[in-house]
Parts: C-alpha cells; structure tokens; sequence
C-alpha cells in the first residue's frame, strides 16, 4: 500500500493484518479511503486503515471466487465471479447488510465474468464483460418490488399427519381435500405454504 506523501511511503500488508494468503484478482477504494480486495477463494476483504475484516459467502455472497468489484450510482457494491454479479449494500463500517444476485435467472445469462472488465458509463449504466460478450445493467431499470407474493396453501398437518385432521373435522373441500370447519389449537397446527414467483417463473418449483 502507498500513501500519498512525497516521498512515498510503501507499507506491506499482511498477516499480521488479517489478509491470508489467497490471491487478489482486484482492488477498489471508496470516497472513505477504504479498500476493497477481491480474492480467489475467500471473498471480499476490506481493509479500513487498522485491520481487515472479510466478506464471504457466510455473510451472504454467491461465490468466494471474486473477478471484479464496481461502486454504481447509489453506493451499491457491486461483486462478479464464476457465477453471475451480487449488487451489495453496505453499513457504515462495511458490513454486508443485503445482497442481490443477478444470475441466468435474472437476466444476466453469460454468468461468469472476466477479471477487472466492468466500466460505468455516464447514465450510470454498468457494464460488464463476460465469457460470452458484454452485458449491460441499466441504472434507471432497476427496480425493488414491493408486492406481496402469493401464498399457496399446500397442506395441514396436525402432529405433521395429515390423517389426524379426520379427528377434528367430518368435512372437507371438494377441491383441495382440506377440512372446512377445523378448529385446533395454534400448539397442534403445522402449515405448508409455497409462495409464488411472477416476475421469474422458473423459480416456482
């Protein structure tokens, strides 16, 4: 690391700091001097003037194997690896609070990236290159839904058995084989729901 004094001075940092061994693929610092390393095999390191403390797929990342990092117009963070991209919000002190991956799934369909290739035009679009070409992110785009899913029922259980419902109840829907007037007590009742996905379908399975 160099600071910027005349003549600069070149400080080492290692162990006795926290960073282990692993390779950095690449290095990004924000407007409160932090630094950012991403690693080949133990995620993001961040580095805040006195210790590193790490990032990993324990805290919420897609992969350990980190190719790219990027700040957008917001202060997102913005990781690539082997996988696809995790956009990251972080707190003050650098603790991963949400992560949002963009996969195939999400419309990010050549996965893995190459090192350091990603660039922010001036609308504040990212750019990111991959295995299988350029792939862009429109800032005005992104949106979070706030929409409720769905929820589908798909079973009652009492005592996880579904035949137990027969003791507390003598009738049942004709569509769906559940009781109609069961009553029971909150201690007995297990629920299997699956909540549904619109804006991607192949999530509902």
């Amino acid at each position: 690391m160099v600071n910027d004094t005349f003549p600069p001075v070149i400080t080492v940092l290692g162990t006795e700091k926290g960073l282990t061994g692993k390779a950095i693929r690449t290095i990004l610092c924000d407007s409160s001097g932090y630094v950012y390393l991403g690693t080949a095999g133990t995620g993001i390191a961040v580095y805040n003037g006195f210790r590193f403390k790490f990032i990993t797929k324990n805290e919420g990342l897609t992969s350990n194997n980190i190719y790219l990092l990027i700040f957008d117009e917001n202060g997102k963070l913005w990781a690539g690896s082997e996988t696809g991209v995790d956009k990251i919000s972080l707190s003050k002190n650098c603790t991963l609070e949400s992560c949002f991956h963009y996969g195939k799934n999400e419309g990010f369909t050549s996965m893995e990236v190459y090192r350091n290739s990603c660039w922010k035009d001036h609308r504040g679009n990212l750019w990111f290159g991959t295995v299988n070409g350029a792939t862009v992110h429109h800032n005005l785009a992104d949106k979070e839904l706030n929409i409720a899913p769905s929820i589908y029922i798909s079973g009652i259980s009492l005592f996880f058995d579904n035949s137990e419902n027969r003791l507390y109840n003598d009738s049942a829907y004709w569509w769906n084989s559940f009781p109609s007037e069961l009553k029971l007590s909150y201690k007995r009742t297990t629920f299997l729901l699956n909540t549904l996905e619109f804006t991607t379908a192949i999530l509902n399975r």
